[in-house]
């Protein structure tokens, strides 16, 4: 019986483990893939141009021109896609 008791639960631990990798997976593919742009008004989930995790999240508010330039792919993302293809949400 004892024997039994533990068998079921190092499955549900291997169960855990799997969800868990699955989950950081997802979020890892999310990350290469989406530039999380934090404007004044809203947050901007854009299709990026190329995969990779550099510049998944940017806080532009308060960016001048000069902070833009410093990120050119977001921006490149920003310019090419289309409003259907990018998700807003209000942050008001």
């Amino acid at each position: 019986m004892l024997k039994k008791a533990c068998s079921q639960n190092g499955s549900s631990a291997g169960t855990l483990l799997i969800i868990l990798a699955v989950v950081i997976l997802m979020l890892f593919g999310l990350a290469t893939n989406f530039h999380m742009v934090r404007t004044d008004d809203d947050l901007i989930i854009v299709k990026k141009e190329s995969l990779g995790l550099f510049d998944t999240y940017v806080d532009a508010r308060g960016w001048t021109f000069i902070e833009w330039d410093d990120h050119p792919d977001v921006k490149r993302a920003l310019e090419v896609n289309k409003p259907g293809e990018v998700i807003r949400f209000d942050s008001n």
